[in-house]
């Protein structure tokens, strides 16, 4: 009788493993950047699988506010090599590597996941601040334009135009300016 209690009690655990791994996502989720950019299965690969991932990412942003940023990342990349398909895996291991100042790889991770998702406004954004922070204007201005059509907050969209117009003011070279001085 005591074998038949161990097999039907494994099932059980299982059960409450389930059971605890569905309620930490849920706690969990709310850290969740959002799947793709709307928080919808992305309809590729295995949806298990994006489950699993989804919990990675919840760990990952965890260990991010706890200022583990070193946990996180391993955390984000996990998630990524579980399921590869959901852009917002991408952002979170963009904004955690910009956090740790490896802005070229945050700069990667932030056009991985505007190439994704094309509508995922807070990748644009993200990737428009890095090149601004890596000193490439034209490639911001790029995805300020970008982010710029997906806002819907007005404000947020005259921000990012005042961005923009600043980067252009910037990007002329001196000799222009030079120029426009000398025929006055």
């Amino acid at each position: 009788m005591q074998l038949g209690k161990k097999e039907s009690s494994a099932p059980n655990l299982m059960s409450i493993a389930i059971l605890l791994s569905a309620l930490i996502l849920s706690l969990l989720l709310p850290l969740h950047a959002g799947a793709r950019s709307d928080g919808r299965f992305p309809g590729k690969g295995s949806y298990n699988a994006w489950t699993n991932a989804n919990t990675l990412m919840g760990f990952g942003n965890k260990s991010a506010s706890e200022g583990n940023l070193d946990q996180a990342l391993d955390y984000y990349k996990k998630a990524i090599h579980t399921y590869g398909f959901d852009s917002s895996y991408y952002l979170n291991l963009g904004n955690a590597l910009a956090m740790k100042g490896n802005f070229h790889l945050a700069e990667q991770a932030f056009a991985k996941a505007a190439d994704m998702d094309s509508g995922y406004y807070q990748a644009w954004l993200n990737l428009a601040h890095m090149s601004v922070k890596l000193n490439k204007p034209d490639e911001a201005i790029s995805a300020f334009k970008k982010a710029a059509k997906l806002t819907k907050d007005q404000q947020e969209r005259e921000g990012i135009e005042q961005q923009i117009q600043s980067l252009k003011q910037h990007e002329q070279p001196p000799k222009a300016k030079k120029k426009k001085e000398k025929n006055r």
